[in-house]
C-alpha cells in the first residue's frame, strides 16, 4: 500500500492550521488584547518560534483566524445558493441559521475589539482593511455566480450588493450585542428579502 508522504510543504500547512485553530480558542477565551502568542503556541503544542515562522505578528494571526471563520460561513452560503435555481427559492430558515452567529465564541465582539485597536494603529488598520476587501471580493464573486443563472438585468452592481450585504448583516450583529431582545429571529430573512429584491430592481415592492 502506498504511503502518502508528509512533505515539508504539507507539514508547514498542517502546522499553520494547528496554530490558527489554537488561536481561535485562545482569542475566544481571552480576547484579542488578553491573548498572547505564548498561549497560542502552548495550545497548539509548538514553540513560540513556530508561530513567528508562520505569522509575522499577533495581528496577522488574528486576521487569519477571522478570515477562516468568514470563509467557512461563505462556503456554506455558496453551497446553499448553488442548490437552487433562483435566490428567491432559497430555504430562508437554513440561510438564517448560517448567517446568525452560532459560534461558541462571539466573533462580532472580537472583530469589534480588533477594529477599535486598529483605528489607532495604522499597520493593523491596513491589515483589517485588506481583510475586508478580500471578504467583499468573495461575496461579489458569489453574487456574480448567482446572477449568471438568472434571467434578469440587475440595477445594482455586484460590488454594491456585496458591500451593502456585509454592512447590513454587520449592523444586525452589532445590534444583537446591545439589544438582542428587540431583534426577532426573522430579521435575517427580512434582510435577505430586502437584498434580493433590491438587487433585482424591485426596491419599491420590498
Amino acid at each position: 500500500m502506498a504511503i502518502d508522504r508528509l512533505t515539508p510543504e504539507r507539514r508547514r500547512e498542517r502546522t499553520r492550521q494547528h496554530l490558527i485553530d489554537a488561536a481561535a480558542v485562545v482569542f475566544g477565551q481571552r480576547g484579542y488584547h488578553g491573548a498572547s502568542l505564548d498561549e497560542v503556541a502552548a495550545m497548539a503544542g509548538f514553540t513560540k518560534g513556530a508561530v513567528y515562522s508562520n505569522f509575522k505578528s499577533k495581528d496577522d494571526l488574528f486576521v487569519a483566524v477571522l478570515e477562516q471563520q468568514v470563509q467557512a460561513q461563505l462556503a456554506q452560503v455558496e453551497a446553499l445558493l448553488a442548490d437552487h435555481r433562483r435566490p428567491a427559492e432559497v430555504d430562508y430558515a437554513v440561510m438564517r441559521e448560517l448567517l446568525t452567529p452560532q459560534y461558541e465564541v462571539n466573533w462580532t465582539v472580537l472583530y469589534l475589539e480588533f477594529v477599535l485597536y486598529a483605528l489607532r494603529n495604522p499597520t493593523a488598520q491596513a491589515k483589517v482593511a485588506a481583510y475586508r476587501r478580500r471578504t467583499r471580493d468573495a461575496v461579489e464573486r458569489m453574487v456574480e455566480q448567482t446572477w449568471a443563472t438568472q434571467d434578469f438585468e440587475p440595477e445594482l452592481s455586484a460590488r454594491a450588493v456585496a458591500t451593502i450585504t456585509l454592512a447590513l448583516f454587520g449592523g444586525i450583529d452589532l445590534d444583537r450585542l446591545v439589544d438582542p431582545d428587540d431583534l426577532p429571529t426573522s430579521i435575517t430573512e427580512d434582510a435577505l428579502t430586502f437584498i434580493i429584491a433590491a438587487a433585482r430592481g424591485l426596491g419599491e415592492d420590498v
